[in-house]
């Protein structure tokens, strides 16, 4: 009778949708990502120094005393100590096809080379190539985000790979901010004005026990620019408000920032 064997057969690669808003301190988490793993992966690294030197010292032992092993293996963990590095390679990518690189977005986001360059995307890439170790989350011009890891089952490369997509889940905006805000450059001032007041009016004509839901900070606000009318100078606030009244939220809602973000996918 012949047994099969199985596996578990883990993600390796990811696309998540457009569009991103992305600022520096979002970008220094995939920093702090990288570095809380080092540790880890040193580890890993040293184990396949020594793994190596016992492989190499099988040829030293016919003939040397046990005493003269133990110094051969000294000098060679000594030559060998620095083999098999993890190397990171981080870029933002800018306009008009130019590229800002570095060992970490921390240099890079404090380059005053590119304090006037406006980022349209970016690259971080872990990996090691004698073990085929390798993680990578990427944000392209076209705002698809990609994480990827390598397919050896690998539980270094999975254990990243999960943890930079935590990081895209975190920062992936809401489901409002990705369909409702593009609608301005979809269907225009008169489209976002329509649903503004239609949305406004279904709350603020709804009955009492609907109507306590939503914040009174809201309601006065879209009062005042339903009675001023909406225009491209309080579109934005309009649409910070369509989202507030229409999902019944109860906490504050800071004005959009929308065009300020350091990284801002199309």
């Amino acid at each position: 009778m012949r047994l099969m064997s199985s596996r578990i057969l883990h993600p390796t690669s990811s696309w998540l949708s457009r569009p991103w808003y992305l600022e520096k301190e979002q970008l220094l988490e995939l920093d702090a990502i990288i570095n809380s793993e080092m540790p880890k992966l040193e580890e890993k690294r040293k184990a396949m120094v020594e793994a190596n030197v016992e492989k190499t010292l099988e040829l030293y032992k016919i003939g040397y005393t046990p005493e003269q092993l133990e110094q051969k293996k000294r000098e060679l963990l000594d030559d060998k100590k620095d083999n098999y590095p993890y190397s990171t390679l981080c870029s933002l990518l800018l306009k008009h096809d130019k590229t800002a690189t570095g060992d970490s977005f921390q240099e890079i986001v404090h380059n005053p080379a590119i304090t006037n360059e406006v980022p349209t995307g970016f690259f971080l890439k872990l990996d090691q190539k004698a073990a085929n170790f390798e993680a990578v989350i990427s944000l392209n011009k076209d705002g698809w985000l990609k994480v990827e890891a390598s397919a050896n089952a690998d539980t270094d490369s999975q254990r990243i790979y999960m943890k930079l997509m935590e990081w895209a889940k975190q920062a992936r905006p809401s489901f409002w901010y990705r369909n409702v805000l593009p609608l301005a450059s979809i269907v225009g001032l008169f489209g976002v004005a329509t649903l503004f007041f239609l949305t406004a009016m279904q709350v603020l004509n709804a009955p009492e026990n609907a109507v306590h839901v939503a914040h009174d900070q809201y309601i006065q606000e879209a009062h005042k620019l339903l009675s001023a009318g909406v225009t491209p100078q309080n579109q934005s606030e309009a649409i910070r408000l369509l989202l507030a009244l229409d999902s019944s939220y109860q906490g504050s809602v800071p004005a959009f920032a929308h065009g300020s973000y350091y990284i801002q996918s199309p």
